[in-house]
């Protein structure tokens, strides 16, 4: 029964890494080849979407705290956009608008996820 358990385990970690793949980096590797981005690499993706992350969260606790308002929101924005644009090799202002169209991607992801049942 116990290596039932730890087949199940890593399954569901497998999903839940896949999941997270689909969310990120998959949206980001799109944009960077509709973009034409210098470093269009699933490496390079991957370490923008990472760093973006970890960026935007270090932006929204550092200046929002417990409240966040429109103006922390905008400081993460324009630091994922400096993040993309640092680590995939896209002029700022390009940047600006590959994070929109980035995040656009990860909400049609998310509701095509949702809509084939795998998020809940």
């Amino acid at each position: 029964m116990k290596n039932m358990d730890l087949f199940l385990h890593a399954h569901s970690s497998l999903m839940v890494v896949a999941i997270l793949f689909a969310f990120t980096v998959i949206p980001v590797k799109i944009g960077a080849m509709i973009f034409d981005a210098f470093h269009q690499q699933w490496r390079q993706c991957a370490i923008a979407a990472f760093l973006a992350m970890i960026a935007s969260l270090i932006v929204l606790f550092a200046l929002g705290g417990s409240k966040v308002g429109i103006l922390t929101l905008f400081g993460a924005y324009l630091v994922v956009s400096y993040v993309y644009s640092k680590v995939l090799g896209l002029d700022f202002s390009w940047s600006l608008i590959f994070t929109v169209f980035v995040h656009a991607l990860q909400i049609g992801v998310f509701q095509g996820l949702a809509a084939l049942g795998l998020l809940g």
